[in-house]
Formats: structure tokens, sequence, C-alpha cells
């Protein structure tokens, strides 16, 4: 299928990848995968997990190309939680180009 017009990014969850993404990461006992079906109405989804041990940790990145003052975003998340949680999971995280936090959700 092709991006709709205005469209920055689309994450290739359909294909059964996560090439649309430029950096894919996990750490110790962590996995990054897409899940057939998972996502809402039976379509593909991600499924980041971090694993139980130090260090663990599992994100996707992309870098949007110059914009305006102007952004939308959306996602549709679902959430499992196993097991002791601590701190926090952020699920968007956006960066000005000289690396500053702007928003995490």
């Amino acid at each position: 299928s092709s991006t709709p017009q205005g469209v920055l990014f689309t994450d290739g969850f359909e294909r059964g990848t996560l090439d649309g993404w430029s950096v894919v990461e996990t750490g110790p006992g962590s996995v990054a995968t897409v899940d057939p079906t998972a996502g809402r109405q039976g379509q593909a989804a991600a499924h980041l997990a971090a694993g139980t041990t130090d260090g663990a940790y599992a994100y996707c990145r992309w870098s949007l190309p110059t914009v305006g003052d102007d952004l939308n975003a959306g996602l549709d998340v679902k959430i499992d939680v196993e097991g002791q949680v601590d701190g926090n999971v952020p699920l968007l995280r956006l960066f000005d180009i000289a690396g500053n936090r702007l928003l995490s959700i």
C-alpha cells in the first residue's frame, strides 16, 4: 500500500517487519519483533518486551525529516505488565534536531 499524502512515517508492521524504523535496539533478554495478529482488528503490531535482568530495554526509533511547527502523531497501544515494574516506560518521545526532548508520553 502507498503512504497517504502528508504522512511522514508508517511503521511497516503489516509487512511483518520493523524495517520502517531506522533503529531497533534491545538489551539483555529483551525482544523487538512483529506479531502478525496483535494489532487492532487483527492487524500486525510491534511487540517490544524488556527482559528482567539489569540493563534490559527494547525500543524502536525513527528520525522525521524537517517539518513545520505542527505535527500530529497517533498511537494505538496495548500494554501488558508482567511481574514487578519499576520506574516508567515512555510510549512516545519527540526530540528537536539538537536532541532536546520536547515531549514524552
